[in-house]
């Protein structure tokens, strides 16, 4: 027996479709409700943008996971409640000479692991009286800096002395040999800054104890051989304060003159100085600084140092100002927030371009019978989608993750004010001032333009 298949004459339609196309396009139209709409969403509007005027940077730092988390309220305490002056809560700046940024042409540019070949700058040079002398002028203006610079700069200042926490070593270094002058039996010799080649070699002569072999003129590097003996503190190898503060912002290379100091085979003089720092410790606490406070700091931070730079003479103009990670973790933050203005600018006009395509394909010439339409094909799709994101964002609320609930928040917020802006004021502005027949068409308004230059060109041709 042969079946037949009878197909239905007619598709049933969506009651999505039904009820926008009959139910809210009727509501939407009544005299009252519409004007109601427009009064009602323009007063949201000017709320809105109120509360946007008042909105200011967030001073707090990214946070990883939630306040409710154990991790987040461990952190909490233990740098809100605990050890309020440690220094590793502050960010520390160093102002370097000597080095560049890592060689990294041997790393994948995918890799985040590598970190590339620590890269020298072979142009520095602190041995030369003149470029010794700029160095000491650096440290002078930067120890006695105005307190007008140390409020922009942020420098953080003791709590004990009241004094700027800055560590710059040409001060230590020449106060260390005013105070060893009697000790050397020196106590007429100059033994400040600049260091020549005479004043080395003398000096190297009167310590025989130290110095087996005085380098002859071909040696340059004399700025090494003071700066190790006050680091070393007089070669008694006991631990200073200034040892303590520098002995890992000065570092050394050997050279074909390096030989064996007499009493010890553990370290080497006559070698050459690769790179030498400041270090400048700052009132910024890394865990409540935003990238709104902390930008600008960076910013006038390297103001200061190109201004200095552009100062020095050859052989010093490189130096650079770097922290470990945090002037880069403020322009993360900055980025993160760049990636949400970014996001909804585009998810914000979604809806409204879909409802516009449904006004503008509408084979009507009326504005209202154009809204019907609009409604028709564009209204069930336009719910159903925000439907679908509205319910995605909403298990994002559940995450411990800091960023991925604001992030979930902000979808949804985002979503569900596209979605109630263009079904509901968008639609009534279009059903009250939407363009009708051919105004606002391009196409009209191009071969209108076109009628009427044929017109003129006839006339006066």
């Amino acid at each position: 027996m042969n079946k037949q298949c009878h197909l239905p004459s007619k598709q049933t339609e969506s009651k999505l479709v039904v009820f926008f196309r009959d139910y809210y396009f009727h509501f939407i139209s009544e005299k009252y409700v519409r004007w109601s709409y427009l009064v009602l969403f323009c007063s949201i509007v000017l709320f809105f943008s109120y509360q946007a005027s008042r909105i200011e940077p967030d001073n707090e730092q990214l946070q990883f996971f939630r306040d409710s988390h154990n991790y987040a309220k461990a952190r909490s305490w233990e740098h809100n409640d605990f050890l309020q002056d440690d220094p590793l809560n502050y960010v520390t700046l160093y102002i370097v000479w000597g080095l560049k940024e890592n060689d990294r042409s041997t790393c994948d540019f995918t890799s985040v692991e590598c970190t590339g070949q620590e890269a020298f700058d072979d142009s520095f040079d602190p041995n030369i009286p003149q470029n010794q002398m700029a160095l000491k002028s650096f440290c002078n203006r930067l120890l006695n800096i105005s307190e007008e610079d140390i409020n922009r700069l942020r420098i953080k200042r003791n709590s004990k002395t009241n004094q700027p926490e800055i560590a710059c070593f040409t001060y230590n270094l020449e106060s260390f040999f005013e105070e060893k002058k009697r000790e050397f039996g020196l106590k007429s010799v100059d033994l400040g800054l600049p260091w020549d080649y005479n004043k080395t070699h003398n000096f190297m002569k009167t310590f025989p104890m130290f110095y087996p072999t005085v380098f002859n003129s071909s040696y340059k590097y004399y700025l090494d051989i003071p700066v190790q003996l006050w680091l070393l503190n007089g070669y008694s190898f006991s631990s200073s304060k200034d040892h303590q503060m520098f002995y890992e912002l000065i570092g050394e290379q050997r050279t074909g003159f390096s030989q064996e100091l007499l009493n010890t085979k553990y370290y080497y003089y006559g070698n050459k100085l690769k790179f030498i720092a400041s270090q400048v410790n700052t009132s910024l606490n890394i865990y409540h600084t935003s990238f709104a406070e902390g930008i600008p700091v960076v910013e006038s931070w390297e103001e200061f140092v190109n201004s200095e730079m552009a100062k020095m003479p050859p052989g010093l103009q490189n130096g650079f100002q770097v922290t470990f990670f945090e002037w880069h973790w403020f322009y993360v933050q900055k980025i993160l927030v760049s990636l949400n203005l970014c996001l909804v600018v585009g998810m914000s006009v979604d809806y409204v371009v879909h409802l516009a395509e449904g006004y503008h394909l509408s084979p009507h010439k009326d504005r209202v019978s154009r809204t019907r339409d609009m409604l028709e094909a564009m209204g069930s799709p336009v719910i159903s989608g925000a439907c679908t994101t509205l319910g995605a964002s909403a298990f994002m609320f559940f995450a411990q993750i800091k960023f991925a609930l604001q992030f979930g928040i902000f979808i949804f917020c985002n979503i569900g004010f596209s979605l109630l802006f263009s079904l509901g004021f968008f639609t009534t502005f279009m059903g009250i001032f939407g363009p009708e027949n051919d105004s606002g068409s391009l196409k009209s308004i191009h071969s209108s333009c076109k009628n009427r230059y044929r017109k003129w060109r006839n006339y006066y041709m």
